[in-house]
C-alpha cells in the first residue's frame, strides 16, 4: 500500500505541471485562434476556461494521402470488377457441354474470378490503400477537428455570455455579417 501511494504522489507534480502549462496556453489564446477578426480595442480579450484540444500527432496532409489512395481504389476495383467479368464470360462462352474446350473455359473463368476478386482485393489491402494506419490517422484527426469544433463553440458562447447583452448582440451580428 505505500509502494502505491509513493508511486501516485511521484506522477501528481508532473500531472498538475501538464494541467498548468495547458491553462497557461489557454489563458494565452488570440482572437485568430477562435477563428475571429482582432476585436481587442472595442471588447475584452477572451480568456478561455479550458486549453484547446491538443492536435495528434499525425502527418499534415493525411486527409489528402487517404483522398487520394481512396480515389485510386474506386478506379481500380471497378476496372478489376469489369476485367473479372468479362474473362468470366469469355470462359462461359468457350464452356461446350459435350466436353469441347472444358479446359479452356475453366481457366478462363477461373482467372476471371481471381480478377474480379482476389486481385483488387490485394492489390487494395498492399499497394494502393490506404493503409489501416493511414485510416486510423485519418480518423484521429477527424475526431480532433471535430472536439475542436466544439470546443470553439463552448468557448465562443461562454465568451458571449461573460458580455453584457447589448455588446453580446451587437458582436453576433457583427461576426454573422463577415
Amino acid at each position: 500500500m505505500p509502494a502505491d501511494a509513493a508511486g501516485e504522489d511521484s506522477h501528481r507534480p508532473e500531472t498538475d505541471a501538464r494541467i498548468a502549462d495547458a491553462w497557461r496556453e489557454a489563458v494565452s489564446i488570440s482572437w485568430a485562434e477562435l477563428d475571429w477578426p482582432d476585436l481587442s480595442p472595442t471588447y475584452p480579450e477572451p480568456h478561455p476556461r479550458s486549453a484547446s484540444p491538443p492536435r495528434p500527432p499525425v502527418p499534415a496532409d493525411i486527409a489528402a494521402q487517404v483522398r487520394t489512395a481512396e480515389r485510386r481504389r474506386g478506379v481500380f476495383v471497378p476496372v478489376c470488377a469489369l476485367a473479372g467479368a468479362s474473362l468470366f464470360g469469355i470462359g462461359l462462352v468457350l464452356y461446350h457441354p459435350s466436353g469441347t474446350g472444358f479446359t479452356l473455359a475453366l481457366a478462363f473463368m477461373g482467372l476471371g474470378l481471381l480478377t474480379a476478386f482476389v486481385v483488387p482485393a490485394l492489390a487494395v489491402l498492399l499497394v494502393i490503400g490506404p493503409h489501416w494506419r493511414q485510416r486510423l490517422q485519418n480518423l484521429q484527426l477527424m475526431r480532433w477537428e471535430r472536439e475542436r469544433r466544439l470546443w470553439l463553440a463552448r468557448e465562443r458562447e461562454r465568451y458571449f455570455v461573460a458580455l453584457s447583452a447589448p455588446q453580446s448582440r451587437i458582436l453576433r451580428h457583427a461576426l454573422a455579417s463577415d
